[in-house]
């Protein structure tokens, strides 16, 4: 599926964005667990947010076992390729979640928190720390895994945004019916995880990557944890990848706003229409990363993702301008969450010619760390606001401060949390320097190289 002088081809970027497409679209529907939590089984907000913080500072510890996992991974598949089942697991997992029964509250609870730890911690865990490991072993130039990353991501977008305009419908029609939300998880999760196993089968890892001429070093629990802390740009970007991954997360807020403040939840289909175009915006991040640079193009859309949250306050139930805010919000995000992979390979590549070890597996736990703990922290946010403002689970009727909680959850949070991330992103200094590292680590290899055939 590549030319003869190394050049993907469309059915390489087609194959290679499969796992995406699945996931997105679970995710889509993960999206409404929140809504699904209180409304469907009658939990309160506060005890929904307790339930999946504490299943995501679980997931830090299976993070960086995972990335212990993945270095030390030798099989005749490859290094990260084996991890691919996870993305069946996961969509699978969150069939489940959606499947619980009404029964006593406590075994609910259990229900939720197993479910949702295995969609996390287990399953998203193994697949996000094994991503930028794949895509180094299977595209060797920087500016080919960059439009590899962002084909799979528009690929993959396109379905979650297809997903994000029949979703808030048909919950709209299925309101709290259990059996009718535990038939749409089967239609979108089953489909998914078939979809997600096709790439396993085709695209193979390369095994002679940058630093594999050398014999494949098994690098100790305790000098990965040092490779990892004493990487201060990998450090910074797991701190904006933090704060973002909250302010994304904070939309599980969405259908109680439109529920709410609208009065009419089929309305967030209208809005997200307009939301299409901040994913779909990802298919000129190849152009924009090389006439701009990576850093420049996440701080320019997190300025722009500014104005599209507060936005909504010149007109809280103007669909215009909800739809606007959206498109502008969405975008703030999109750069860093696109580029994730490629920053991560950027901080390999500096960890390896600034300490001689590489740590694959290590830094590829980061963003999956900062993603779960991101979104459990995020999703608390919203049931902790809310449950300050007085909202009354199961009620038709909220109060002035409610209304106000989900409000402020809509617009000024995300919007704090993006100008932190802005902050975050001006100690990041690690693309100019990347042009001498990379030719300094090419000697240091072909040197290694001659130094064992002699």
């Amino acid at each position: 599926m590549k030319t003869e002088d190394g050049k993907c081809t469309k059915l390489f970027y087609l194959v290679y964005s499969l796992p995406m497409i699945g996931y997105c679209l679970v995710v889509a529907l993960l999206g409404y667990v929140s809504y699904f939590a209180v409304n469907v089984l009658g939990f309160s907000s506060l005890l929904v947010g307790n339930l999946l913080l504490v299943s995501k500072i679980f997931d830090g510890i299976t993070d960086i076992i995972a990335g212990f996992i993945i270095d030390h991974t030798n099989t005749r598949f490859g290094k990260a390729r084996p991890y691919d089942w996870a993305y069946g697991g996961f969509c699978l997992a969150a069939v489940a979640l959606f499947c619980i029964p009404k029964m006593g509250t406590v075994a609910m609870a259990a229900c939720l928190f197993i479910t949702y730890t295995l969609i996390y911690s287990i399953f998203q865990t193994l697949y996000s720390c094994a991503n930028a490991v794949y895509l180094t072993r299977t595209v060797s130039d920087p500016n080919q895994q960059i439009t590899v990353n962002v084909v799979s991501m528009f690929i993959g977008i396109v379905g979650s945004v297809v997903a994000g305009i029949i979703i808030p419908i048909y919950i709209a029609q299925i309101g709290t019916s259990a059996e009718a939300w535990k038939t749409f998880a089967f239609i979108i999760g089953v489909p998914s995880a078939i979809i997600c196993s096709i790439r396993f089968f085709i695209i193979k890892e390369n095994t002679t990557v940058m630093g594999e001429e050398k014999k494949e070093e098994q690098i100790p629990v305790k000098e990965g944890v040092k490779l990892l802390f004493h990487n201060k740009y990998v450090l910074i970007l797991a701190a904006a990848l933090l704060v973002t991954n909250i302010a994304m997360n904070l939309t599980s807020v969405n259908p109680f706003y439109f529920e709410q403040i609208l009065g009419d939840l089929s309305q967030q289909s209208v809005v997200n229409v307009f939301g299409a175009v901040g994913p779909l915006s990802v298919i000129i991040f190849p152009l924009l990363t090389k006439k701009m640079g990576k850093k420049k193009l996440v701080v320019t859309a997190l300025i722009l993702g500014i104005v599209g949250k507060l936005l909504p306050l010149l007109n809280l139930k103007s669909i215009p301008l909800l739809g606007i805010g959206t498109v502008l919000g969405t975008i703030g995000y999109m750069p860093l969450f696109v580029l994730t992979i490629n920053m991560i390979i950027d901080c390999m590549d500096y960890g390896e010619w600034k300490f001689k070890k590489r740590g694959e597996g290590i830094y590829s736990c980061v963003s999956g760390f900062c993603s779960k703990v991101g979104t459990g922290l995020g999703v608390w946010m919203v049931g902790f606001v809310m449950m300050l403002g007085g909202y009354v689970s199961g009620s038709s009727i909220q109060s002035q401060g409610a209304m106000n909680s989900i409000i402020i959850i809509y617009t000024v949070i995300p919007a704090a949390l993006y100008l932190i991330v802005i902050i975050f992103m001006h100690f990041y200094k690690l693309e100019d320097k990347l042009p001498q590292i990379r030719k300094e680590l090419e000697s240091r290899n072909v040197k290694i190289a001659e130094e064992k055939e002699i």
